[in-house]
């Protein structure tokens, strides 16, 4: 599996929850296309949203997760413009947030 790298610049290397994580978008910045990798501590639906900067949801998908193990998501920005976003997962029990930058190059 692939693993996020670092925070390039956003301060944020990753969020937790007793056993739901969430790892820094890789790249951050992106353009067209960014990873994301979390861990569930159960299997089941999770629910992924990206929301621009004003809170609007531009981005909803129901994934499914396997407990225990490095779960990713890949993320095509292409039909979205340059700015910042922040993405969220939901297992139906908590909610985990961390905020992208979609580059315009």
């Amino acid at each position: 599996p692939i693993k996020a790298q670092g925070t390039c610049g956003t301060g944020i290397s990753s969020a937790a929850q007793n056993g739901f994580s969430i790892k820094q978008n890789s790249p951050n910045p992106f353009n067209k296309k960014t990873s994301i990798t979390f861990s569930n501590n159960k299997n089941g639906k999770v629910a992924f949203n990206v929301y621009n900067i004003i809170g609007e949801v531009v981005h909803t998908e129901t994934l499914t997760s396997i407990e225990g193990s490095n779960n990713i998501i890949l993320f095509y920005g292409n039909n979205l413009p340059p700015g910042v976003y922040y993405y969220s997962l939901n297992n139906g029990e908590k909610t985990i947030s961390s905020r992208m930058v979609l580059s315009n190059n």
